[in-house]
Protein backbone atom coordinates (compact mmCIF):
# COMPACT_ATOMS: atom_id res chain seq x y z
CA UNK A 1 0.00 0.00 0.00
CA UNK A 2 1.59 3.70 -0.79
CA UNK A 3 0.00 6.87 0.21
CA UNK A 4 1.69 10.20 -1.11
CA UNK A 5 1.45 13.71 -0.98
CA UNK A 6 2.17 15.61 -4.16
CA UNK A 7 2.94 18.97 -4.76
CA UNK A 8 3.99 20.68 -8.07
CA UNK A 9 5.33 24.39 -8.90
CA UNK A 10 5.18 26.74 -11.77
CA UNK A 11 7.43 30.07 -10.82
CA UNK A 12 8.00 32.91 -13.46
CA UNK A 13 11.28 32.93 -12.32
CA UNK A 14 13.05 29.07 -12.72
CA UNK A 15 15.64 30.06 -10.09
CA UNK A 16 12.62 29.30 -7.57
CA UNK A 17 11.32 26.51 -8.33
CA UNK A 18 13.76 24.03 -6.74
CA UNK A 19 13.66 26.58 -3.11
CA UNK A 20 9.98 26.29 -2.91
CA UNK A 21 9.57 23.10 -4.02
CA UNK A 22 11.57 21.86 -1.50
CA UNK A 23 10.00 23.53 1.61
CA UNK A 24 6.93 22.04 0.02
CA UNK A 25 8.36 18.67 0.12
CA UNK A 26 9.53 18.93 3.20
CA UNK A 27 5.91 20.03 4.84
CA UNK A 28 4.46 17.15 3.27
CA UNK A 29 5.90 14.64 5.36
CA UNK A 30 5.40 17.03 8.56
CA UNK A 31 3.41 14.78 10.46
CA UNK A 32 5.95 11.57 10.22
CA UNK A 33 8.63 14.06 12.72
CA UNK A 34 11.00 12.70 10.49
CA UNK A 35 13.09 15.16 8.76
CA UNK A 36 14.23 14.67 4.99
CA UNK A 37 17.30 14.84 4.60
CA UNK A 38 17.67 15.20 0.61
CA UNK A 39 14.16 16.65 -1.10
CA UNK A 40 15.43 16.36 -3.85
CA UNK A 41 15.18 13.06 -4.19
CA UNK A 42 11.63 13.07 -4.38
CA UNK A 43 11.31 16.25 -7.12
CA UNK A 44 11.74 16.75 -10.87
CA UNK A 45 12.68 20.25 -12.21
CA UNK A 46 12.48 21.45 -15.62
CA UNK A 47 12.72 25.36 -16.38
CA UNK A 48 9.96 27.05 -14.57
CA UNK A 49 8.47 23.83 -13.28
CA UNK A 50 8.63 21.52 -10.76
CA UNK A 51 6.95 18.23 -9.53
CA UNK A 52 7.42 16.18 -6.29
CA UNK A 53 5.69 12.99 -4.12
CA UNK A 54 7.08 11.64 -1.30
CA UNK A 55 5.51 8.29 -0.11
CA UNK A 56 3.89 8.41 3.08
CA UNK A 57 4.24 4.80 4.11
CA UNK A 58 8.09 4.75 3.62
CA UNK A 59 11.10 5.80 5.13
CA UNK A 60 13.32 7.78 3.33
CA UNK A 61 15.89 5.48 2.81
CA UNK A 62 13.77 3.43 0.66
CA UNK A 63 13.26 3.00 -3.34
CA UNK A 64 12.08 6.42 -4.92
CA UNK A 65 9.55 5.66 -7.33
CA UNK A 66 7.68 9.00 -7.61
CA UNK A 67 7.76 11.34 -9.48
CA UNK A 68 7.93 8.82 -12.49
CA UNK A 69 9.57 9.13 -15.68
CA UNK A 70 9.26 7.24 -18.63
CA UNK A 71 11.70 5.54 -20.38
CA UNK A 72 12.46 8.50 -22.98
CA UNK A 73 12.48 11.35 -20.08
CA UNK A 74 9.86 12.70 -22.36
CA UNK A 75 7.64 13.33 -19.17
CA UNK A 76 7.21 12.52 -15.68
CA UNK A 77 4.29 11.57 -13.18
CA UNK A 78 3.14 11.64 -9.94
CA UNK A 79 -0.04 9.93 -8.16
CA UNK A 80 -1.93 9.39 -5.21
CA UNK A 81 -4.54 6.99 -5.20
CA UNK A 82 -5.79 3.44 -6.27
CA UNK A 83 -6.86 2.29 -9.70
CA UNK A 84 -9.10 -0.68 -9.69
CA UNK A 85 -9.84 -1.68 -13.09
CA UNK A 86 -6.34 -2.48 -13.62
CA UNK A 87 -7.25 -5.52 -15.71
CA UNK A 88 -8.52 -4.23 -18.46
CA UNK A 89 -5.06 -2.26 -18.73
CA UNK A 90 -3.52 -5.51 -19.29
CA UNK A 91 -5.01 -5.81 -22.79
CA UNK A 92 -5.16 -2.53 -23.59
CA UNK A 93 -1.72 -1.37 -22.81
CA UNK A 94 0.76 -3.77 -24.05
CA UNK A 95 3.81 -3.09 -21.89
CA UNK A 96 1.68 -2.94 -18.56
CA UNK A 97 1.49 -5.73 -16.23
CA UNK A 98 -0.88 -5.97 -13.40
CA UNK A 99 1.98 -6.63 -11.15
CA UNK A 100 3.45 -2.87 -11.81
CA UNK A 101 2.49 0.28 -10.19
CA UNK A 102 -0.68 2.85 -10.68
CA UNK A 103 1.85 5.29 -11.39
CA UNK A 104 3.55 3.23 -14.19
CA UNK A 105 0.17 2.31 -15.70
CA UNK A 106 -1.01 6.14 -15.67
CA UNK A 107 2.53 6.77 -17.74
CA UNK A 108 2.18 4.25 -20.19
CA UNK A 109 -1.82 5.29 -20.91
CA UNK A 110 -0.71 8.83 -21.00
CA UNK A 111 2.25 7.83 -23.94
CA UNK A 112 -0.69 5.72 -25.59
CA UNK A 113 -3.27 8.15 -25.86
CA UNK A 114 -1.01 11.39 -26.64
CA UNK A 115 0.38 9.68 -29.17
CA UNK A 116 -3.12 9.21 -30.83
CA UNK A 117 -4.74 12.64 -29.59
CA UNK A 118 -4.12 16.13 -28.84
CA UNK A 119 -3.54 17.01 -24.95
CA UNK A 120 -7.04 18.09 -24.35
CA UNK A 121 -8.89 15.19 -25.72
CA UNK A 122 -5.88 13.11 -24.66
CA UNK A 123 -6.76 13.25 -20.60
CA UNK A 124 -10.51 13.70 -21.13
CA UNK A 125 -9.87 9.93 -22.56
CA UNK A 126 -7.71 8.70 -19.46
CA UNK A 127 -10.30 10.14 -17.01
CA UNK A 128 -12.74 8.02 -18.86
CA UNK A 129 -10.08 4.69 -18.82
CA UNK A 130 -9.41 5.02 -15.79
CA UNK A 131 -11.67 3.79 -12.61
CA UNK A 132 -10.28 4.75 -9.14
CA UNK A 133 -9.46 7.29 -6.56
CA UNK A 134 -6.74 9.46 -7.44
CA UNK A 135 -5.09 12.47 -8.08
CA UNK A 136 -2.53 12.92 -10.39
CA UNK A 137 -0.27 15.85 -11.86
CA UNK A 138 2.06 15.14 -15.39
CA UNK A 139 4.95 17.50 -16.21
CA UNK A 140 5.22 17.37 -20.22
CA UNK A 141 6.28 19.60 -22.95
CA UNK A 142 6.82 22.19 -20.74
CA UNK A 143 3.34 21.87 -19.33
CA UNK A 144 1.65 21.05 -16.14
CA UNK A 145 -1.16 18.87 -16.31
CA UNK A 146 -3.15 18.28 -12.76
CA UNK A 147 -6.63 16.69 -12.75
CA UNK A 148 -8.44 14.13 -10.07
CA UNK A 149 -10.66 11.08 -10.20
CA UNK A 150 -14.66 11.97 -11.15
CA UNK A 151 -16.02 11.80 -7.52
CA UNK A 152 -13.41 13.82 -6.29
CA UNK A 153 -12.09 11.33 -3.54
CA UNK A 154 -8.63 12.85 -3.30
CA UNK A 155 -7.94 16.34 -2.98
CA UNK A 156 -5.87 18.38 -4.77
CA UNK A 157 -5.26 21.97 -3.63
CA UNK A 158 -3.35 25.51 -5.43
CA UNK A 159 -2.57 29.33 -4.72
CA UNK A 160 -2.13 31.36 -6.88
CA UNK A 161 0.47 34.32 -6.33
CA UNK A 162 1.73 37.15 -8.47
CA UNK A 163 4.79 35.13 -9.49
CA UNK A 164 4.10 31.25 -9.20
CA UNK A 165 1.14 28.90 -8.92
CA UNK A 166 1.32 26.03 -6.47
CA UNK A 167 -0.14 22.63 -6.41
CA UNK A 168 -0.75 20.54 -2.96
CA UNK A 169 -2.79 17.69 -1.95
CA UNK A 170 -2.19 19.02 1.49
CA UNK A 171 -2.96 22.35 2.45
CA UNK A 172 -0.07 22.39 4.68
CA UNK A 173 3.05 22.73 1.69
CA UNK A 174 0.94 25.53 1.20
CA UNK A 175 0.81 27.27 3.84
CA UNK A 176 3.99 27.13 5.46
CA UNK A 177 6.36 27.00 2.98
CA UNK A 178 8.66 30.15 3.13
CA UNK A 179 9.16 31.64 -0.14
CA UNK A 180 5.54 32.64 -0.50
CA UNK A 181 3.22 34.79 1.64
CA UNK A 182 0.45 32.44 1.51
CA UNK A 183 -3.49 33.10 3.75
CA UNK A 184 -5.46 30.23 4.36
CA UNK A 185 -8.52 32.12 2.81
CA UNK A 186 -6.30 32.00 -0.48
CA UNK A 187 -6.39 28.31 -0.90
CA UNK A 188 -8.21 27.33 -4.07
CA UNK A 189 -9.43 23.31 -4.60
CA UNK A 190 -8.46 21.59 -8.13
CA UNK A 191 -12.30 20.51 -8.94
CA UNK A 192 -13.50 17.04 -9.53
CA UNK A 193 -13.76 16.03 -12.89
CA UNK A 194 -11.53 19.14 -14.06
CA UNK A 195 -8.54 18.79 -15.66
CA UNK A 196 -5.81 21.97 -14.88
CA UNK A 197 -2.84 23.32 -17.12
CA UNK A 198 -0.41 25.45 -16.66
CA UNK A 199 1.79 26.25 -19.93
CA UNK A 200 5.02 27.62 -20.06
CA UNK A 201 4.03 31.17 -19.88
CA UNK A 202 1.96 30.45 -16.76
CA UNK A 203 -1.54 30.48 -18.55
CA UNK A 204 -3.91 29.10 -16.64
CA UNK A 205 -6.74 26.71 -17.80
CA UNK A 206 -9.35 24.22 -17.21
CA UNK A 207 -11.43 22.19 -18.65
CA UNK A 208 -13.99 19.43 -18.00
CA UNK A 209 -13.65 15.88 -18.19
CA UNK A 210 -16.01 13.08 -19.28
CA UNK A 211 -17.64 13.31 -15.86
CA UNK A 212 -21.25 12.57 -14.58
CA UNK A 213 -24.03 13.85 -16.53
CA UNK A 214 -27.46 14.51 -15.67
CA UNK A 215 -28.90 11.58 -17.64
CA UNK A 216 -32.64 10.07 -18.39
CA UNK A 217 -34.21 8.74 -15.01
CA UNK A 218 -34.71 4.99 -15.01
CA UNK A 219 -38.03 3.94 -15.97
CA UNK A 220 -37.98 0.44 -14.42
CA UNK A 221 -39.91 -1.87 -11.94
CA UNK A 222 -38.50 -1.33 -8.29
CA UNK A 223 -37.38 -5.12 -8.27
CA UNK A 224 -34.91 -4.52 -10.96
CA UNK A 225 -33.38 -1.54 -9.84
CA UNK A 226 -33.05 -2.77 -6.38
CA UNK A 227 -31.45 -6.53 -8.66
CA UNK A 228 -29.02 -3.51 -10.38
CA UNK A 229 -28.27 -1.97 -7.06
CA UNK A 230 -27.22 -5.35 -5.32
CA UNK A 231 -25.23 -6.13 -8.56
CA UNK A 232 -23.32 -2.91 -8.43
CA UNK A 233 -22.54 -3.32 -4.59
CA UNK A 234 -21.55 -6.32 -4.91
CA UNK A 235 -19.21 -5.76 -7.82
CA UNK A 236 -17.71 -2.41 -5.96
CA UNK A 237 -16.58 -4.39 -2.74
CA UNK A 238 -15.36 -7.21 -4.19
CA UNK A 239 -13.00 -5.31 -6.42
CA UNK A 240 -11.76 -3.55 -3.67
CA UNK A 241 -11.37 -6.44 -1.19
CA UNK A 242 -7.31 -7.16 -0.52
CA UNK A 243 -6.04 -9.50 -2.78
CA UNK A 244 -4.02 -11.59 -0.45
CA UNK A 245 -4.99 -12.85 3.45
CA UNK A 246 -4.99 -9.46 5.06
CA UNK A 247 -6.90 -8.56 8.46
CA UNK A 248 -8.69 -5.26 7.53
CA UNK A 249 -11.63 -3.05 9.26
CA UNK A 250 -14.95 -1.46 8.47
CA UNK A 251 -15.72 2.20 10.10
CA UNK A 252 -19.18 0.93 11.49
CA UNK A 253 -22.03 3.05 13.34
CA UNK A 254 -24.55 0.26 13.39
CA UNK A 255 -26.02 2.50 11.29
CA UNK A 256 -28.20 1.54 7.91
CA UNK A 257 -25.26 2.27 5.63
CA UNK A 258 -21.99 0.91 7.45
CA UNK A 259 -24.18 -2.29 8.04
CA UNK A 260 -25.40 -3.02 4.30
CA UNK A 261 -21.11 -2.57 3.81
CA UNK A 262 -20.23 -5.00 6.50
CA UNK A 263 -23.00 -7.10 5.71
CA UNK A 264 -21.63 -7.64 2.10
CA UNK A 265 -18.31 -7.95 3.05
CA UNK A 266 -19.29 -10.59 5.22
CA UNK A 267 -20.61 -12.65 2.43
CA UNK A 268 -16.57 -13.17 1.20
CA UNK A 269 -13.54 -15.43 3.15
CA UNK A 270 -11.82 -12.39 4.40
CA UNK A 271 -10.92 -11.66 8.14
CA UNK A 272 -12.30 -7.97 9.08
CA UNK A 273 -13.03 -6.12 12.41
CA UNK A 274 -15.60 -3.57 13.31
CA UNK A 275 -14.57 0.02 14.61
CA UNK A 276 -16.86 1.93 16.62
CA UNK A 277 -15.79 5.62 18.64
CA UNK A 278 -17.84 7.31 21.11
CA UNK A 279 -19.16 8.41 24.30
CA UNK A 280 -20.52 6.47 27.03
CA UNK A 281 -24.11 5.90 26.31
CA UNK A 282 -23.99 7.58 22.12
CA UNK A 283 -26.01 6.15 19.75
CA UNK A 284 -23.40 4.87 17.70
CA UNK A 285 -21.98 2.39 21.00
CA UNK A 286 -25.52 1.56 21.40
CA UNK A 287 -26.79 1.12 17.38
CA UNK A 288 -23.11 -1.06 16.75
CA UNK A 289 -23.50 -3.22 19.92
CA UNK A 290 -26.97 -3.85 19.19
CA UNK A 291 -25.66 -4.51 15.26
CA UNK A 292 -22.35 -6.17 15.24
CA UNK A 293 -23.82 -9.63 15.59
CA UNK A 294 -25.56 -10.02 12.43
CA UNK A 295 -21.95 -10.06 11.11
CA UNK A 296 -18.94 -12.43 10.92
CA UNK A 297 -16.73 -10.03 12.70
CA UNK A 298 -15.44 -8.82 15.66
CA UNK A 299 -16.87 -4.83 17.50
CA UNK A 300 -14.22 -3.05 18.81
CA UNK A 301 -15.49 -0.57 20.87
CA UNK A 302 -13.47 3.19 21.91
CA UNK A 303 -15.48 4.73 24.63
CA UNK A 304 -14.33 7.96 24.33
CA UNK A 305 -13.52 10.98 27.47
CA UNK A 306 -13.54 14.47 27.19
CA UNK A 307 -9.82 14.82 28.51
CA UNK A 308 -8.50 12.04 25.59
CA UNK A 309 -10.83 14.35 22.95
CA UNK A 310 -9.30 17.66 24.68
CA UNK A 311 -5.96 16.62 23.64
CA UNK A 312 -6.43 15.29 19.98
CA UNK A 313 -8.36 18.54 19.13
CA UNK A 314 -5.29 20.25 18.53
CA UNK A 315 -3.66 16.88 16.34
CA UNK A 316 -7.11 16.32 14.77
CA UNK A 317 -6.87 20.30 13.47
CA UNK A 318 -3.70 19.89 11.89
CA UNK A 319 -4.21 16.62 10.21
CA UNK A 320 -7.56 17.90 8.39
CA UNK A 321 -6.13 20.89 8.46
CA UNK A 322 -9.68 22.92 8.67
CA UNK A 323 -10.85 24.64 11.69
CA UNK A 324 -14.52 24.17 10.98
CA UNK A 325 -16.85 23.30 13.80
CA UNK A 326 -19.17 19.87 11.98
CA UNK A 327 -15.51 18.91 10.16
CA UNK A 328 -13.62 18.46 13.41
CA UNK A 329 -16.68 16.99 15.21
CA UNK A 330 -16.87 14.28 12.74
CA UNK A 331 -12.91 13.97 12.27
CA UNK A 332 -12.95 13.11 16.72
CA UNK A 333 -14.83 9.49 15.45
CA UNK A 334 -12.86 8.42 12.65
CA UNK A 335 -9.87 9.78 14.18
CA UNK A 336 -9.93 7.62 17.59
CA UNK A 337 -11.36 4.33 15.45
CA UNK A 338 -8.23 4.90 12.62
CA UNK A 339 -6.04 5.04 15.59
CA UNK A 340 -7.22 2.18 17.30
CA UNK A 341 -7.72 0.19 14.42
CA UNK A 342 -3.61 1.08 13.52
CA UNK A 343 -2.72 0.23 17.10
CA UNK A 344 -4.23 -3.38 15.95
CA UNK A 345 -1.98 -3.89 13.13
CA UNK A 346 -4.88 -2.81 10.54
CA UNK A 347 -3.74 -0.75 7.24
CA UNK A 348 -6.73 -0.72 5.50
CA UNK A 349 -10.62 0.81 6.87
CA UNK A 350 -13.22 0.38 4.60
CA UNK A 351 -16.06 3.47 4.66
CA UNK A 352 -19.99 3.28 3.85
CA UNK A 353 -19.12 6.76 3.01
CA UNK A 354 -21.87 8.35 -0.34
CA UNK A 355 -24.88 7.06 0.36
CA UNK A 356 -26.71 9.60 2.13
CA UNK A 357 -25.61 12.10 -0.56
CA UNK A 358 -26.92 9.69 -3.15
CA UNK A 359 -30.25 8.48 -1.78
CA UNK A 360 -31.23 11.32 0.16
CA UNK A 361 -30.41 10.42 3.78
CA UNK A 362 -30.96 14.23 5.66
CA UNK A 363 -33.74 15.60 7.03
CA UNK A 364 -33.23 18.91 3.65
CA UNK A 365 -34.05 16.13 1.57
CA UNK A 366 -37.25 15.63 3.64
CA UNK A 367 -37.95 19.31 3.48
CA UNK A 368 -37.33 19.61 -0.08
CA UNK A 369 -40.09 16.97 -1.33
CA UNK A 370 -42.60 18.73 1.10
CA UNK A 371 -41.96 22.10 0.15
CA UNK A 372 -40.71 21.54 -4.14
CA UNK A 373 -41.59 17.74 -4.79
CA UNK A 374 -39.40 15.15 -6.14
CA UNK A 375 -37.96 16.97 -9.44
CA UNK A 376 -36.70 19.31 -7.05
CA UNK A 377 -34.90 16.70 -4.93
CA UNK A 378 -33.32 14.96 -7.95
CA UNK A 379 -31.65 18.83 -8.78
CA UNK A 380 -30.60 19.30 -5.09
CA UNK A 381 -28.86 15.72 -5.16
CA UNK A 382 -26.99 16.39 -7.97
CA UNK A 383 -25.54 19.98 -6.71
CA UNK A 384 -25.07 18.20 -3.35
CA UNK A 385 -22.95 15.26 -5.01
CA UNK A 386 -20.76 18.11 -6.43
CA UNK A 387 -20.01 19.84 -2.99
CA UNK A 388 -19.39 16.68 -1.60
CA UNK A 389 -15.91 15.96 -1.81
CA UNK A 390 -15.00 19.31 -0.23
CA UNK A 391 -17.10 18.83 2.67
CA UNK A 392 -16.80 15.07 3.45
CA UNK A 393 -13.96 13.25 1.61
CA UNK A 394 -11.06 15.85 1.98
CA UNK A 395 -11.14 15.55 5.39
CA UNK A 396 -11.49 11.30 5.33
CA UNK A 397 -8.14 11.76 3.44
CA UNK A 398 -6.49 13.50 5.48
CA UNK A 399 -7.39 11.82 8.43
CA UNK A 400 -6.21 8.68 6.49
CA UNK A 401 -2.88 9.95 4.94
CA UNK A 402 -1.98 11.55 9.01
CA UNK A 403 -2.34 7.77 10.05
CA UNK A 404 -0.79 5.97 7.52
CA UNK A 405 -3.68 4.05 6.42
CA UNK A 406 -5.86 3.65 3.12
CA UNK A 407 -9.59 4.71 2.62
CA UNK A 408 -11.76 2.44 0.70
CA UNK A 409 -15.02 3.58 -0.53
CA UNK A 410 -16.86 1.18 -2.48
CA UNK A 411 -20.09 2.94 -2.26
CA UNK A 412 -18.63 5.98 -4.16
CA UNK A 413 -17.55 3.46 -7.37
CA UNK A 414 -18.25 5.00 -10.32
CA UNK A 415 -21.25 2.56 -11.50
CA UNK A 416 -22.80 2.77 -8.37
CA UNK A 417 -22.69 6.48 -8.68
CA UNK A 418 -24.24 6.79 -12.16
CA UNK A 419 -26.83 4.39 -11.48
CA UNK A 420 -28.08 6.15 -8.10
CA UNK A 421 -28.06 9.53 -10.01
CA UNK A 422 -30.62 7.47 -12.26
CA UNK A 423 -33.14 6.54 -9.45
CA UNK A 424 -36.15 8.53 -8.97
CA UNK A 425 -36.32 10.68 -6.47
CA UNK A 426 -39.26 9.31 -5.07
CA UNK A 427 -37.69 5.88 -4.42
CA UNK A 428 -35.11 7.98 -2.03
CA UNK A 429 -37.53 9.83 -0.13
CA UNK A 430 -40.73 7.96 0.02
CA UNK A 431 -43.91 9.37 0.82
CA UNK A 432 -45.58 6.43 2.77
CA UNK A 433 -48.79 8.71 3.17
CA UNK A 434 -50.61 11.42 5.62
CA UNK A 435 -47.10 13.77 5.39
CA UNK A 436 -44.95 10.74 6.55
CA UNK A 437 -41.21 10.04 4.37
CA UNK A 438 -38.76 7.93 4.48
CA UNK A 439 -35.47 8.77 3.45
CA UNK A 440 -33.25 6.15 1.73
CA UNK A 441 -36.32 4.28 0.88
CA UNK A 442 -34.70 1.76 -1.82
CA UNK A 443 -31.71 1.35 0.46
CA UNK A 444 -34.40 0.05 3.14
CA UNK A 445 -35.54 -2.31 0.50
CA UNK A 446 -31.82 -3.33 -0.50
CA UNK A 447 -31.16 -4.19 3.72
CA UNK A 448 -34.03 -6.32 3.67
CA UNK A 449 -33.21 -8.55 1.25
CA UNK A 450 -29.94 -8.62 2.69
CA UNK A 451 -31.96 -9.92 5.99
CA UNK A 452 -30.54 -7.37 7.97
CA UNK A 453 -32.21 -6.84 11.36
CA UNK A 454 -35.40 -4.90 11.31
CA UNK A 455 -33.93 -2.56 13.60
CA UNK A 456 -31.61 -1.75 11.58
CA UNK A 457 -33.79 -1.37 8.63
CA UNK A 458 -35.66 1.20 10.42
CA UNK A 459 -33.24 3.09 12.20
CA UNK A 460 -33.48 6.67 11.23
CA UNK A 461 -30.27 8.89 10.42
CA UNK A 462 -28.73 10.01 13.06
CA UNK A 463 -25.50 12.68 12.08
CA UNK A 464 -21.90 11.31 13.50
CA UNK A 465 -21.34 14.18 15.25
CA UNK A 466 -24.58 13.80 17.36
CA UNK A 467 -24.56 9.63 17.27
CA UNK A 468 -21.22 9.82 18.95
CA UNK A 469 -21.66 12.81 21.37
CA UNK A 470 -18.81 14.80 19.76
CA UNK A 471 -20.93 17.61 19.13
CA UNK A 472 -21.95 18.35 22.79
CA UNK A 473 -17.91 17.36 24.05
CA UNK A 474 -16.76 20.32 21.86
CA UNK A 475 -19.17 23.30 23.27
CA UNK A 476 -17.82 21.27 26.60
CA UNK A 477 -14.09 21.75 25.89
CA UNK A 478 -14.53 25.08 24.27
CA UNK A 479 -16.48 26.19 27.65
CA UNK A 480 -13.95 24.39 29.94
CA UNK A 481 -11.35 26.30 28.42
CA UNK A 482 -12.80 29.89 29.24
CA UNK A 483 -14.04 30.07 25.59
CA UNK A 484 -17.81 31.18 26.48
CA UNK A 485 -20.14 33.08 24.53
CA UNK A 486 -19.23 36.20 26.32
CA UNK A 487 -15.97 36.29 25.25
CA UNK A 488 -16.93 35.20 21.54
CA UNK A 489 -18.74 38.01 21.75
CA UNK A 490 -16.34 40.92 22.53
CA UNK A 491 -13.85 39.04 19.98
CA UNK A 492 -16.98 39.31 17.37
CA UNK A 493 -17.63 35.32 17.19
CA UNK A 494 -21.07 34.41 17.01
CA UNK A 495 -20.40 30.73 17.64
CA UNK A 496 -17.67 30.00 21.24
CA UNK A 497 -16.78 26.46 19.41
CA UNK A 498 -15.63 28.08 16.25
CA UNK A 499 -13.28 30.94 18.29
CA UNK A 500 -12.12 27.93 20.15
CA UNK A 501 -11.09 26.08 16.92
CA UNK A 502 -9.21 29.15 15.51
CA UNK A 503 -7.79 29.95 18.29
CA UNK A 504 -5.68 26.35 18.31
CA UNK A 505 -5.55 27.22 14.48
CA UNK A 506 -3.47 30.27 14.87
CA UNK A 507 -1.22 28.69 17.74
CA UNK A 508 -0.64 26.05 14.83
CA UNK A 509 0.49 28.48 12.75
CA UNK A 510 -2.41 28.99 10.23
CA UNK A 511 -1.48 32.34 8.31
CA UNK A 512 -5.45 33.83 8.50
CA UNK A 513 -5.49 37.31 6.33
CA UNK A 514 -8.87 37.81 7.86
CA UNK A 515 -8.35 40.48 10.86
CA UNK A 516 -10.10 38.72 13.31
CA UNK A 517 -9.15 35.39 12.93
CA UNK A 518 -5.31 36.67 12.67
CA UNK A 519 -5.34 38.89 16.06
CA UNK A 520 -7.32 36.19 17.71
CA UNK A 521 -4.60 35.15 20.32
CA UNK A 522 -4.52 38.45 22.01
CA UNK A 523 -7.98 38.19 23.06
CA UNK A 524 -7.47 34.67 24.64
CA UNK A 525 -6.93 33.06 28.12
CA UNK A 526 -3.46 32.84 29.19
CA UNK A 527 -3.80 29.87 31.08
CA UNK A 528 -5.37 27.82 28.21
CA UNK A 529 -2.16 29.06 25.73
CA UNK A 530 0.53 27.82 28.34
CA UNK A 531 -1.97 24.55 28.85
CA UNK A 532 -1.83 24.22 24.85
CA UNK A 533 1.39 23.82 24.72
CA UNK A 534 1.68 19.93 26.07
CA UNK A 535 -0.54 19.54 23.12
CA UNK A 536 1.73 20.80 20.36
CA UNK A 537 5.05 19.45 20.17
CA UNK A 538 4.24 18.55 16.34
CA UNK A 539 3.08 22.31 15.16
CA UNK A 540 5.03 23.41 12.16
CA UNK A 541 8.30 25.23 13.16
CA UNK A 542 8.84 28.50 13.29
Amino acid sequence: MKLHSLTAVYCKNPEMVAQILSDMIILSDIQRNQKLSDPTKFMIIDHNFGIGAVNLKQNVEDQIVQPFKDKKNEFAVVFDGEIYNRDFFEEYLAEYSMEDSDVKLISLLFKKLISSFDLTSAVRKMILLLEGEYALIILWNNRLIITRDPIGAKPLYFVETPKSILFSSQRKPLLFQKSEDIFYEDIQRVNQDRCYIVSESGDFINFAGEGFQKRHMLDISLSKMIQSLEGYFRFAIERRLPDYDEKFGVLFSGGLDSSILAKYISEYDVDFDLYTSGFQKSLDLEHAMESFSAFDATLKINELTISDVEAEIPRILFYIEQPEIMQINIAIPVHFSTLFAKNDGIQLLFSGQGLDELFGGYSRHVDTVKSKGNDALYEQLHHEFETFPSITLERDDALAKAHKTLSRMPFLDRRIVEYAMRIPASFKVYNTGSNTFVRKWILRRVAEKLHLPKKVIKRKKVAMQFGSGTAAALDTIARMNGFDKSLAKKCGYLNNQKMYLDAIACLLGFPFKNEKRKNLLECVPEMWKEKMDQYLSFRIPQ
